[in-house]
């Protein structure tokens, strides 16, 4: 009777959960993925949609891969004529393919890591930071836990070099998991304080934050650090709280109490809080599915527990039933269930299984076993092949010594009788030798030298060259604006006084006429020396430049990052003129129907893009041509004036980029 009561009690169990599952698959991610797509709507360069489709492509994968390849095959369009948004799309090809071709995901990590090394600012280090942590999680996941690790410092290091204080907490995350999983609860309890700390105040992916609490929970329950716990949970509740909408977190916030309350041996709440996580995971997708078989798990330890064998043997068998359609199972978590299901039929009196699974117990653990040998066979035969190596080594040198001694006693007689003369040949032909060398020495140091003198000379004669045009063009403003421009408003208004009393048809038009030459007068100042640069600085200077140049056919957008106020003058007008120079260039030949102006400044190195969707050229035949435009001419002599370097990207119907670095360490 006993029997057939457990018996019915599992059918009513499962008859209830089948009700919970359901078709459906939702994305945890539907936060971040929202708002991207609004962004997207508002993109207009191909920089921006690029860096926007690839992020899609990543949170979209978490449930579509279709959607994801689509995004991913955008960022690639969208990447093309930038080097280095090609090389960020290898990252996100590599997490695309991930789950069904790690060798391949593994080989674009490498290759996106190894090319962004030559990218020296914050951006680039972060993604190179994710490249590692994606690495690390490829690694752990073919039991490579040591090498998994090494990865994650790595990527720890470029984190901190970025200063990107949310990948720094997804990484010691990581390494908090690598020793909870390792059984080594102090250290997993310092990174996992350390990374919740780092995710509560800058981490924007929540489901980050969710494992992190849950990760930290099990381990002071592990540790038998109840206060701490006890002291997490109510933050916990309210972090879960707040994204009640996700069900995925909900889940796992259900899920982590259980298995808590399973620890403190408070059974009942945990079986209420499994049930909660088992009605709360929604999908048919191999994540979901592993983690409803975690929660019947779970389960079947607590029916273990208050030893409730049959009901346990329900949980298991429902637990293997989901579980086996995910793609990765550990060597150790085989193990750990066969044990479980040794001890279950033992109890239950059914020793003919019991039997069966010590049996693939026995051949796991030997497994495992062989592994650890297997590893140490191979470090010891390539001890022995080295050891060997050195031992042919030493007997060919002694042998090629015992040869050397017997010449050397063969020649000694001989070589005693003439060493004398030897000896003076020597000193003889070394001492001219080291005349020639001193010689030679002297006339690179001396040409050396000369080169240097005509570099300085030629630097001072461009500086020269510069600042006096700057000075003439400050004279030249000066003088129209306060000589000419006060004449033509002096005879301005003694016209006014005379059209006052006298009228006369053509004064009107002479006043008028006079207008025109002042507004003109005004603009030639402007663009000589504009008084707003003098006034106001670069930033406003440039503003009021756009503003300028702007029309209803051409929009010009300027954007200006980390451009100190207290930036070197002269400094200020060259690269004014160098922007000026460049929007007079293309609005004058592009006929384009948007510029977007960008200048930044990292250390001593100012950063200027000006970016154009106009008609386009040949670029390359540009820079073959003796005979450059005095625009080009211009702008380069300026650019060679502070020590930079140009770089123009254009097609015909393509647009045009010049990126210009200039050096201001001087």
């Amino acid at each position: 009777m006993a029997l057939l009561h457990s018996f019915l009690r599992i059918v009513l169990f499962f008859l209830v959960f089948s009700l919970y599952e359901t078709r459906g698959q939702e994305n945890p991610y539907t936060i971040e993925i929202e708002k991207l797509d609004q962004k997207l709507l508002q993109a207009v360069d191909d920089s921006s949609k690029a860096r926007l489709h690839y992020q899609l492509s990543y949170y979209r994968g978490a449930t579509d891969s279709a959607s994801s390849k689509v995004h991913l095959e955008k960022g690639t369009h969208h990447s093309k004529g930038s080097p280095y948004l090609k090389t960020v799309g290898k990252y996100y090809e590599g997490l695309f393919v991930m789950d069904y071709d790690p060798t391949r995901s593994e080989r674009l990590l490498q290759l996106f890591i190894n090319d962004m090394q030559a990218y020296k600012w914050p951006e680039a280090y972060s993604l190179v930071a994710r490249g590692y942590s994606s690495l690390a999680s490829l690694y752990q996941r073919k039991d490579m836990d040591s090498e998994g690790m090494s990865f994650i410092d790595q990527g720890l290091a470029y984190a901190k070099k970025a200063q990107d204080l949310e990948r720094m907490g997804q990484l010691l995350y990581k390494k908090g998991l690598f020793y909870h999983n390792h059984v080594q609860y102090a250290a997993s309890e310092k990174y996992l304080e350390e990374a919740l700390l780092y995710l509560s105040e800058h981490g924007q992916e929540q489901i980050s934050i969710s494992d992190c609490y849950a990760t930290l929970l099990r381990s002071y329950a592990f540790s038998r650090h109840f206060a701490k716990a006890e002291s997490l949970i109510p933050k916990y509740r309210v972090f879960a709280e707040k994204n009640r909408s996700n069900l995925e977190i909900q889940s796992f916030y259900y899920y982590s109490l259980g298995a808590y309350y399973r620890i403190t041996k408070d059974y009942a709440k945990s079986n209420t809080f499994l049930w909660k996580a088992i009605q709360s995971t929604k999908g048919e997708h191999p994540e979901a599915q592993m983690s409803k078989a975690g929660h019947y798990f779970q389960l079947a330890l607590n029916s273990m527990a208050q030893e409730d064998y049959r009901l346990a043997l329900g949980w298991m068998l429902k637990n293997d039933s989901v579980g086996n359609l995910h793609p990765y199972h550990s060597l150790q978590d085989s193990i750990t269930h066969a044990g479980r299901y040794i001890t279950i039929y033992e109890h239950l009196g059914d020793y003919k299984m019991a039997l069966q699974w010590a049996k693939d117990y026995a051949r796991m653990i030997d497994t495992a076993a062989f592994r650890q040998v297997r590893t140490s066979l191979a470090e010891s035969d390539e001890r022995y092949q080295t050891l060997e190596k050195e031992k042919k080594i030493q007997v060919l040198q002694l042998e090629q010594e015992k040869t050397k001694l017997n010449q050397q006693n063969m020649r000694l007689a001989v070589a005693l009788m003439i060493l004398g003369l030897v000896l003076l040949g020597v000193f003889a032909y070394f001492n001219h030798k080291k005349n020639q060398a001193l010689l030679l020495q002297r006339e690179m140091e001396h040409e050396q030298q000369v080169r240097e003198q005509e570099s300085r000379e030629n630097l001072l004669a461009l500086r020269a060259m510069i600042e006096g045009e700057d000075k003439e063009r400050q004279r030249l403003s000066r003088d129209l604006h306060d000589g000419l421009g006060s004449i033509l408003a002096s005879l301005k208004y003694k016209l006014l006084e005379v059209h006052d009393s006298i009228q006369h048809p053509e004064l009107p038009i002479l006043i008028d006429g006079i207008d025109r030459s002042i507004k003109e007068m005004r603009r030639i100042s402007h663009n000589l020396m504009p008084a707003v640069l003098n006034h106001f600085g670069l930033e406003i200077a440039l503003k009021d430049l756009v503003d300028e140049l702007k029309t209803g056919v051409t929009k010009i957008e300027l954007q200006l990052f980390h451009i100190p106020h207290d930036l070197d003058r002269d400094l200020q007008v060259q690269i004014y003129r160098i922007i000026q120079e460049l929007l007079t260039n293309a609005l004058k030949h592009a006929f384009p129907k948007q510029i977007i102006v960008q200048c930044s400044k990292n250390e001593d190195i100012i950063f200027i893009t000006v970016e154009d969707d106009g008609i386009g050229f040949d670029s390359d035949a540009l820079f073959q041509r003796k005979n450059k435009g005095i625009g080009i001419k211009n702008i380069d002599t300026r650019v060679r004036y502070l020590q930079g370097k140009m770089d123009v990207v254009s097609g015909e119907n393509e647009g045009t980029t010049v990126n210009i670095e200039l050096h201001v360490d001087r």
